[in-house]
C-alpha cells in the first residue's frame, strides 16, 4: 500500500486535518500519523488505523494510477449525464434594463437581439430531436437567462406554452436567473402555471451598497424594488433563491442585508453567496471593488460566519466535482437569440467564441472551436494533472479564464478553489468537531485520530 497522491494536510489546533480530494475523505490526525503517511512508512501504523486508512482511500494499492481513476470517473459522468439530461441555457435577450458596472457581458454590449417565435420554433425542433435520439430519451433542463430574460418574457412564455401544449411528450423543468426588477402579476401567474422550479434573484449587499452597483441606466437604485418582488414571489409559492454578491467594499455591511431579509420574512429562503470578481475575459478591467484572489480567504470566512449567525448557513466543504464545468458536458448548450451556440456563458455575444449554431432544420452544427473545447481535458494539462486539488477544482477546465489571462485556451489558471480551499476545509473541520461533540455523526476513531464519513464524506 502507498499513500494516495491526493492526500492533503492542513494544520488545525495542534493536529492536522487530512483530506483526500479524489476520494472525498476527511480525518483528524496527529503529527505521528502525518509523518507515517508522508514518508510512506505505513507499516508503522497500528493495524486498526491502517485498516481505516485503507478503507477511506488515504492508502491505495501500490500500482494504483489515480489520475486514470479521476479521468475514468469523469468520462463515466459525461456518458451518464449526456444520455439522461439535455441542459440548455437560453439567452432570451441581450437587452437589459440595468447597467451593473461589473457585468461580464459588457463585451457583448453591442448586441440587443431578443429571441422571437421563429427562432423559438427552430429551437423547439432542436430540443425535440435531441430528446428523441436513438437509444435514449432525455429530460430537459432549461435556464432562462440574458441580458435580462424578463425583458423578453413573451419569448419565455411562448417556449413554455409550446413545450406544455405541442411537446407534452418532453419532460422539462425551467429555471430563471433574473435581476428581479420587472415582475408583473401576469408574469408571476405564468410561473405558477408552468414548470418553473426555481427563480434566482441577486442582492449586491445592503441597500446603500446595492444601489451603487445594481443600477438602472439612469443611475437609480433597485434594492427596494427587488426586495418587494422577492416577497411577491414567495407569497405566490414560487421557489426563490437569493444570491448575495460580495465584493471588497460591500462585505462590511452584509449583516444589514441579512437582518433586513430576516425582518421581512425571507430568513428561510435558500441563499447563495457569490464573489464579485473581475470578468474572466477581462481579468484586469472592472470596478476597483472587484475582489482579487488574495481577498477571498480574508473576506469570505467572515461572510460565512455572518450567514450562519443569521440562519443562512450551509456546507462550505470542498466538493469533488464530476465535471469541471457544466458547459464542457456534451449534453449542455448555451444558445442565444441568433441561434448561435456557446459552451460557456462568458463567451456569449462574441462570435469568435461560438461553438456552432442551430440550423433552420433544428440541428446543431458544430464548428472546429466546439471540438477543440470538448477535447480540452484538464487531466491531460500538465499544470492541472499534477495538482492535488484537481478533483475538487471546478475552474480547471475554464477556457474563458485561460483565454482572458493568457489568450490561450489550453493554459489553465488557478481560481477560486485554490484561494479558498484551506478556509473551506478548516470551516468544515470546525463543523465536524461540533457535530462530533454534540450530534450523532457517523465516525470511526482510534486514539486521537478520527476518520469521518459514511460514503467517504461527511
Amino acid at each position: 500500500m502507498k499513500p494516495s497522491y491526493y492526500n492533503t494536510f492542513l494544520p488545525y489546533k495542534g493536529e492536522y486535518i487530512l483530506y483526500n480530494t479524489l476520494y472525498d475523505s476527511v480525518a483528524f490526525v496527529d503529527s505521528e500519523m502525518k509523518e507515517a503517511l508522508e514518508s510512506g512508512k505505513c507499516e508503522t501504523l497500528p493495524e486498526e488505523v491502517f485498516s481505516l486508512m485503507k478503507t477511506k482511500k488515504f492508502l491505495v494499492d501500490d500500482d494504483s494510477d489515480e489520475i486514470t481513476v479521476l479521468r475514468t470517473e469523469r468520462k463515466f459522468y459525461h456518458c451518464v449525464s449526456s444520455s439522461d439530461c439535455l441542459n440548455l441555457e437560453l439567452i432570451m435577450t441581450y437587452a437589459c434594463n440595468l447597467a451593473c458596472p461589473y457585468c461580464f457581458e459588457i463585451l457583448a454590449k453591442d448586441h440587443h437581439e431578443s429571441m422571437n417565435s421563429t427562432a423559438a420554433d427552430i429551437l423547439l425542433t432542436f430540443i425535440d430531436r435531441e430528446t428523441q435520439k436513438e437509444n435514449y430519451k432525455r429530460k430537459v433542463n432549461i435556464l432562462f437567462f440574458g441580458g435580462e430574460p424578463m425583458v423578453n418574457w413573451s419569448g419565455c412564455r411562448y417556449m413554455l406554452e409550446q413545450l406544455s401544449t405541442y411537446y407534452s411528450h418532453i419532460t422539462y423543468a425551467a429555471q430563471i436567473i433574473t435581476n428581479g426588477t420587472i415582475l408583473t402579476d401576469s408574469m408571476i401567474e405564468d410561473m405558477q402555471n408552468y414548470n418553473i422550479t426555481k427563480v434566482d434573484i441577486p442582492f449586491d449587499g445592503a441597500r446603500e451598497d446595492h444601489n451603487k452597483r445594481r443600477i438602472m441606466h439612469d443611475g437609480s437604485g433597485t434594492y427596494d424594488i427587488i426586495m418587494e418582488n422577492a416577497i411577491r414571489l414567495i407569497d405566490a409559492g414560487i421557489n426563490l433563491v437569493i444570491k448575495v454578491n460580495v465584493d471588497r467594499n460591500n462585505y462590511t455591511h452584509i449583516q444589514e442585508l441579512f437582518e433586513d431579509l430576516t425582518s421581512r420574512g425571507l430568513g428561510k429562503v435558500p441563499l447563495g453567496i457569490s464573489q464579485i470578481l473581475y470578468p474572466k475575459l477581462t481579468p484586469t478591467t472592472g470596478p476597483d471593488y472587484c475582489m482579487r484572489m488574495e481577498d477571498l480567504p480574508v473576506i469570505m470566512p467572515q461572510i460565512w460566519s455572518l450567514a450562519e449567525k443569521w440562519g443562512f448557513g450551509s456546507s462550505r466543504k470542498p466538493r469533488k466535482v464530476s465535471a469541471t464545468c457544466m458547459n464542457s458536458d456534451f449534453s449542455s448548450y448555451v444558445i442565444d437569440p441568433l441561434l448561435d451556440v456557446y459552451k460557456c456563458s462568458e463567451f456569449i455575444g462574441l462570435k469568435e467564441h461560438t461553438a456552432g449554431r442551430i440550423t433552420q432544420d433544428g440541428i446543431f452544427e458544430p464548428n472546429d472551436f466546439y471540438y477543440s473545447m470538448m477535447a480540452r481535458d484538464p487531466t491531460y494539462l500538465e499544470k492541472c494533472s499534477a495538482c492535488v486539488l484537481l478533483p475538487v477544482c471546478s475552474s480547471a477546465a475554464c477556457a474563458a479564464l485561460s483565454y482572458g489571462v493568457s489568450k490561450d485556451y489550453f493554459e489553465p489558471q488557478c481560481y477560486i478553489e485554490k484561494a479558498l480551499f484551506e478556509e473551506m476545509l478548516r470551516w468544515h473541520a470546525e463543523n465536524l468537531e461540533t457535530g462530533h461533540k454534540g450530534r450523532n455523526q457517523e465516525h470511526e476513531s482510534t486514539g486521537s485520530n478520527a476518520v469521518y464519513g459514511g460514503d467517504n464524506q461527511c
